[in-house]
């Protein structure tokens, strides 16, 4: 990601698997363009506006873009990364911050009587 393209103007990497990137390599022919997201055969011109509409059609209230960030944080505690990794891949430079995003739920709980 740019570092224009952050709240705190530092450019951050996000790794993505072989697989995915080989996927980007082959949908611009897939789907005879050059756009990823794209509705009705068109670019899309903003993201927050297809996301509204998105989460309007399968009727989801009260959920904003940047709830997605809440997600990627605790899913990646769940699939075992490390907490440096998932701050350097979120850009967050405290452990408290970090905390805020991570979400502990009830199958969190549970895990303890697992081990």
């Amino acid at each position: 990601m740019a570092s224009e393209d952050t709240k705190t103007a530092e450019a951050r990497e996000i790794p993505l698997t072989g697989a995915l990137v080989a996927s980007f390599v082959v949908l611009p022919r897939v789907l005879r363009g050059s756009c990823v997201f794209t509705y009705a055969g068109r670019s899309m011109a903003s993201i927050k506006t297809a996301f509204k509409a998105a989460c309007a059609r399968a009727g989801i209230e009260n959920f904003r873009f940047h709830d997605l960030r809440h997600c990627a944080v605790t899913n990646l505690r769940k699939a075992g990364v490390p907490t440096g990794t998932i701050m350097s891949i979120s850009g967050h430079k405290t452990d408290a911050m970090m905390r805020r995003y991570d979400r502990v739920d009830r199958e969190d709980r549970r895990q303890l009587w697992r081990k």
